[in-house]
């Protein structure tokens, strides 16, 4: 669609949630910004999209933020007719029933506000909204998906892990209607995946989610056993009219071994693009010789004999933990700062005694001369620290100790800037 654009307000209030659903049910061509109350980049993309009204556009859809880093976040439209195709390849993965009732959930990110309303659009289903106020931290929750009949839940893995820690300071289990329960945005850690099956009940439908915003909410699919383990993570296989590269470069041959290259998406899926960022979306997004949009996700992965794709961590140097996306090189800069010592650097993510660290390892003869156990680089967020001395680690002039983002310190290696 090109040409003017109507464009809608959309608070992601209780009342709003039935025009989203209705837009996506008739694949209206609405420009509509979804993103948390009070966002900070509210204003200023509500103010861009005021300024398209007469612009043309490749199409129209809901605009939202990405988690974003420690930088500025991207704002990116997501249309109508990707939702709504989203949802109508997700039928048989989750095993929607005309009689389920899946919760929208208004206090997480905006990707999975739409998810939901498609999935809801798409098949007719009863929904809950979840106050924007109520948390999975708070055992109210629980009980609004007892009391509601839930049956389809779908949340990002921070909240999952919000909802297990009150689940085991209460000692329930997840309410016995809920049907499928699907997480994702993060990697599974062993103690995630134990959780998951300490919590819920035999028959309950497990499901990983895998897929960045840019590729339509999410493309892989994993199905997790409850009676077995593989070795490595697994993302699981793509959903129809998802097109999957694996490209072997230098660093991910370096990092992860031969196999293992950047996983490119491909197809209606991907977005057009950034918007009001030309550097970038050239950056990340290529089209081919065919027409066929790719997107370049950074994550390094290895197709496996049956179609799935094994997950080994980032090429670059971005870890996430619970729906903050940053980079190592803005968190070493601030850790060297504070503690006056040049020598810090950011391993990544590990799952150690039941919590979430970030693993910082310096010179053995340049130990920090304070050790602090948190740190914030956002006002929202803290995580633990786990300081490691990097016995055993050869140093060359030029060199820094680098690994995957969520892979454990077994996995390091070196490479020359």
């Amino acid at each position: 669609m090109t040409g003017a654009i109507r464009v809608v307000s959309c608070s992601r209030s209780a009342e709003a949630v039935e025009t989203v659903i209705d837009n996506i049910r008739h694949r209206r061509h609405v420009l509509a910004l979804v993103s948390k109350t009070n966002s900070a980049l509210d204003a200023e993309a509500t103010a861009l999209l005021e300024s398209a009204r007469d612009a043309d556009l490749p199409r129209a859809g809901f605009v939202l933020h990405t988690s974003g880093s420690t930088g500025r976040p991207r704002s990116m439209c997501v249309s109508t007719d990707q939702l709504a195709d989203y949802a109508a390849s997700v039928g048989d993965i989750y095993g929607i029933r005309d009689s389920d009732v899946i919760a929208i959930n208004n206090h997480v990110e905006a990707d999975y506000f739409l998810e939901e309303s498609a999935i809801a659009a798409h098949y007719g289903l009863s929904y809950t909204v979840v106050p924007e106020d109520l948390s999975p931290a708070d055992e109210q929750f629980t009980d609004l998906i007892g009391e509601q009949n839930v049956s389809v839940l779908i949340l990002p893995l921070g909240a999952w892990r919000l909802w297990n820690d009150e689940l085991e300071y209460a000692d329930r289990r997840v309410p016995e209607c809920l049907r499928v329960l699907v997480v994702g945005g993060e990697k599974l850690m062993d103690s995630d995946l134990d959780a998951l099956l300490r919590r819920t009940h035999a028959g309950q439908l497990l499901v990983n989610a895998y897929g960045p915003t840019e590729t339509t909410v999410a493309t892989h699919f994993d199905r997790i056993s409850r009676t077995s383990r593989s070795a490595q993570y697994s993302i699981g296989h793509p959903r129809p009219g998802v097109a999957c590269r694996v490209v072997a470069t230098p660093r991910s041959s370096e990092l992860f071994g031969p196999g293992v290259g950047e996983l490119l998406i491909g197809g209606p899926v991907v977005v057009d693009g950034y918007l009001w960022d030309e550097p970038a979306t050239a950056d990340k997004f290529e089209v081919d010789a065919s027409g066929t949009r790719w997107f370049r996700t950074g994550d390094a992965v290895r197709k496996e004999p049956d179609g799935s794709y094994a997950f080994f961590g980032r090429l670059d140097r971005v870890f996430k933990d619970r729906g903050w996306l940053f980079d190592a090189a803005e968190v070493e800069a601030r850790l060297r700062k504070d503690l006056g010592n040049d020598y810090l650097v950011v391993v990544g993510l590990t799952d150690a005694d039941r919590r979430r660290c970030l693993d910082v390892t310096y010179d053995r003869g340049h130990p920090p001369t304070e050790q602090p156990t948190t740190f914030s680089l956002k006002p929202a967020h803290h995580i633990a620290l786990r300081w490691l001395p990097a016995t055993g680690l050869k140093r060359t002039p030029g060199a820094k100790v680098i690994v995957g983002a969520d892979t454990d310190s077994s996995t390091r290696r070196e490479w020359a800037e």
